[in-house]
């Protein structure tokens, strides 16, 4: 028996991805017992106590069969903690709540992406969109997994709910790679830096992007920049004004 918690912001799919694995345990899965609770749903408003959550599961417990428990917004539970505690510690159920996999839904013009990094500091593997700053923050295939296709995404959170070895993997380098890259100590020194430039006058040197060339149409805007350091072409609207418009 285990715990897996999968974590996203609001409106980002978690709810879907629940209802994605309770078809692929129907399909993959031999005498399977699924006990699902939704805490948005007004059915369920009378487990909001511990013990009446407790009670609700060992109740619909069946001996014999995979015992399945998923609990969506635990948080509106007073005291859940415990009672996922109980159920865990029984060692009859396989438990998910909504943070063994972190879900990350990018903006289409992500720069950083913080809540990746709040994610991996917690140990937790991230999975999202290869793009943007998500290449800068999350190492794909150590950290977490960024998927070009976005058919990709429910296999392969699903893929890390059900690895245990894998994820904690993940999640190990994910917490090592925030804590070492990341750090506020370190960020804070490279923000003064620019500060000090910032205040002394001097001049913006422009640095070539030199990994991922796909992303974004970087090699594209490589080519803009070269075009407008040529004085007369210096009015050509920049990829960013074209998008806009």
């Amino acid at each position: 028996p285990d715990i897996k918690v999968l974590t996203g912001v609001r409106r980002s799919g978690k709810s879907k991805l629940l209802e994605l694995f309770k078809e692929y345990i129907k399909n993959n899965v031999n005498d399977y017992n699924i006990i699902h609770i939704n805490f948005n749903l007004k059915e369920f408003d009378s487990l909001k106590n511990k013990d009446d959550l407790y009670n609700y599961v060992t109740e619909r417990y069946i001996q014999g069969k995979n015992n399945f428990v998923m609990i969506d917004e635990v948080q509106m539970c007073d005291g859940f903690e415990k009672a996922v505690n109980w159920l865990h510690a029984e060692e009859k159920y396989d438990i998910y709540k909504k943070s063994a996999v972190g879900v990350v839904n990018p903006m289409a013009t992500e720069t950083f992406c913080l809540s990746a990094i709040e994610k991996e500091a917690c140990g937790i593997p991230v999975v999202s969109r290869r793009k943007n700053g998500l290449l800068d923050t999350v190492q794909s295939g150590k950290t977490g997994i960024l998927y070009k296709n976005v058919k990709k995404l429910a296999p392969t959170i699903i893929d890390l709910l059900l690895d245990r070895e894998k994820n904690i993997r993940m999640g190990h380098e994910a917490a090592k790679f925030a804590r070492t890259c990341f750090l506020p100590e370190k960020v804070m020194e490279e923000w003064i830096r620019v500060f000090t430039e910032v205040h002394q006058g001097e001049a913006a040197v422009y640095k070539k992007p030199t990994a991922n060339p796909d992303n974004n149409g970087k090699w594209i805007r490589r080519i803009f920049h070269g075009i407008h350091s040529i004085p007369f072409c210096r009015k050509v609207p920049s990829i960013h004004e074209i998008q806009k418009k």
